[in-house]
C-alpha cells in the first residue's frame, strides 16, 4: 500500500528545516549531527521525552474532549542496546532528582535568609510556587516525585506522579521483548488495557489507582516482527513506530552540546509542570484556529472509504492522527511560552504529525505483509469482544459456557458472536471445546 496523499507535507513544511524556529528542533538538530543519526527520528525522540516531561501541565479542550502532551514512541535500532538511545529521556530517568532538589533546597535556602534578615516572607521569583513542596516532610514529597516520574518496570498499576497523573515508561534493563515475555497473561492484559485507555484505572485491590503511562521503548530491527508477533495488542495502542537507519559511534565526551540542550528543555518543561501541579492550563482553540485539522480530517474520512486499515495501520485511524497532532501542537505552545494557541502552531503540530505517521507507516510496513502471516487483529474491537479476549488471557483456557457465565446477562448468541469474532481476528483458539489465547 501506498503512503497515502494526505500525509504528504504542504508546500510551505517540504523541507525539515522549516521547523527550524521551535526549541525542540535545534535540540534534536545539534543532537542528531553529535550522535550521526537520522535527524527526523531524533526530532521524534526528543518530542517524546519532551512530552514526558510536560506531563499534564497544559491540555487542549475539542468538542470531543481533552488532549494533554505525553504519547508513546518505539524506536528500532540496528543495535540491540545503542548508547545513544538513553540520551532523550535521561533528564527524567536520573537528571530530575539533583533539579528537584535543587529547587527545595534553594527556597529552603532563600526563606531561612529572609526569616534571619527579619523581613516579611516575600514572593521569590521563580520559586514561589514551590513553597508547598518544600515545606513538605522536608523535601519527602519531592523525593516522591523523583521516584514516581518515571520507570523501567512493566508491572501494573504505576505508581502515579504525584504532580499529575501521567507516568513515562523507559525499556527495561533485560530488554522490551523479553520484559514482556516475562510478564503473566493477566499483568500483559493489564498493561494493555492501561495504554489503551489513556486513564487512571483501578488496581485489583480497589484502593490504589494507576498512573497513566506513556512509553518511550527501543527494541532491535531484528526483534520488530517477533515483538508485534508476541504482543498483538501493540497494534490496538496509541503509538509511533519509527526505524532509525546505520550510524557511526557515539561520542563518549562530556562536553557534547546536544544532551545538554535537551536536559535544558526538559528542565524548563519540568519546571512548568510542577508550577501547575495537578491544575493544568487548559486551551480552548478557536473553530478558526482549528480549521487545519478539520480540513486534514475531512481528507482522511474520504481516504478511509476507500481503503481498509489493518492492524499495523492501527496509527492511521483519523482519531489517532488528529490526537498526535494535538499533542505536538501543545508542546510546542509550552515550550514557546504562548498563552494561547494560534493556527500557525496547530498547523506546525499537524505537519510533524504527518512527518512522523509516514515513518510509522514505513516501519511497520516493513515488517511484512498482515495477510500472509495471520497476525492478530485488534482494530476496532468492541468493549465486549475486548473484555472477553482479557477473560481469555487471564484464565489460560476457558470453555464457552465459562465464558459466558463470567460476564452479567451475556445470552448464548452474544457469546457466540464473540467467539466467532475472536477467532476471526486470530486472537483465540477454538480446540476440543476450549478456548486459548492464539500463540505466534
Amino acid at each position: 500500500m501506498d503512503i497515502p496523499a494526505f500525509l504528504r507535507p504542504s508546500s510551505h513544511f517540504e523541507r525539515l528545516e522549516r521547523f527550524g524556529g521551535s526549541e525542540v528542533f535545534q535540540a534534536a538538530q545539534v543532537f542528531a549531527n553529535e550522535f550521526k543519526i537520522d535527524t527526523e527520528a531524533a526530532l521524534a525522540c526528543v518530542c517524546c521525552s519532551a512530552s514526558h516531561t510536560l506531563g499534564g501541565a497544559v491540555q487542549v479542550s475539542t468538542s470531543v474532549g481533552k488532549v494533554e502532551a505525553p504519547f508513546s514512541l518505539l524506536i528500532s535500532t540496528p543495535e540491540p542496546d545503542p548508547l545513544w538511545v538513553s540520551v532523550p529521556n535521561q533528564y527524567l530517568l536520573s537528571d530530575v532528582g539533583p533539579h528537584l532538589r535543587f529547587i527545595v533546597e534553594a527556597y529552603q535556602a532563600e526563606r531561612r535568609q529572609v526569616k534571619e534578615s527579619g523581613r516579611v516572607d516575600p514572593e521569590i521569583s521563580g520559586l514561589s510556587h514551590m513553597k508547598e513542596l518544600a515545606e513538605l516532610g522536608q523535601g519527602a514529597f519531592a523525593e516522591g516525585v523523583i521516584e514516581r516520574a518515571a520507570t523501567d518496570s512493566l508491572s501494573f498499576p504505576f505508581p502515579p506522579s504525584l504532580v499529575d497523573q501521567w507516568v513515562s515508561l523507559a525499556t527495561p534493563p533485560v530488554g522490551l521483548r523479553s520484559a514482556l515475555e516475562r510478564l503473566t497473561k493477566k499483568e500483559e492484559s493489564r498493561l494493555w488495557d492501561s495504554l489503551a485507555s489513556n486513564r487512571k484505572l483501578m488496581a485489583e485491590n480497589g484502593v490504589r489507582s494507576s498512573g497513566v503511562p506513556s512509553f518511550f521503548w527501543q527494541v532491535q530491527h531484528d526483534e520488530l516482527g517477533s515483538l508485534f508477533k508476541g504482543a498483538p495488542w501493540l497494534s490496538d495502542i496509541p503509538l509511533l513506530a519509527v526505524q532509525m537507519q546505520e550510524r557511526e559511534e557515539a561520542p563518549l565526551h562530556g562536553l557534547c552540546k546536544g544532551p545538554q540542550l535537551i536536559s535544558k528543555l526538559c528542565e524548563d518543561l519540568f519546571y512548568i509542570r510542577l508550577r501547575q501541579m495537578k491544575r493544568p492550563k487548559t486551551f480552548y482553540p478557536s473553530e478558526q484556529v482549528m480549521e487545519p485539522l478539520r480540513k486534514f480530517l475531512a481528507q482522511t474520512r474520504d481516504w478511509q472509504k476507500e481503503v481498509e486499515v489493518d492492524t499495523f495501520k492501527n496509527c492511521l485511524l483519523p482519531s489517532r492522527m488528529i490526537d498526535l497532532a494535538l499533542k505536538l501542537t501543545l508542546l510546542e505552545v509550552a515550550v514557546g511560552r504562548k498563552k494561547e494557541i494560534e493556527k500557525s502552531n496547530v498547523e506546525y503540530g499537524l505537519e510533524l504529525a504527518k512527518r512522523f505517521l509516514v515513518r510509522h507507516f514505513s516501519t511497520v510496513s516493513a515488517i511484512g505483509d498482515p495477510g500472509t502471516c495471520s497476525l492478530p487483529d485488534t482494530t476496532d474491537m468492541t468493549d465486549r469482544e475486548r473484555a472477553a479476549f482479557l477473560k481469555i488471557c487471564e484464565k489460560g483456557a476457558l470453555s464457552p459456557t465459562e465464558l459466558a457465565r463470567s460476564f452479567s446477562r451475556m445470552l448464548a448468541s452474544e457469546r457466540d458472536d464473540i467467539i466467532a469474532s475472536l477467532l476471526s481476528r486470530n486472537l483465540i483458539t477454538f480446540d476440543q471445546g476450549i478456548l486459548r489465547r492464539a500463540t505466534a
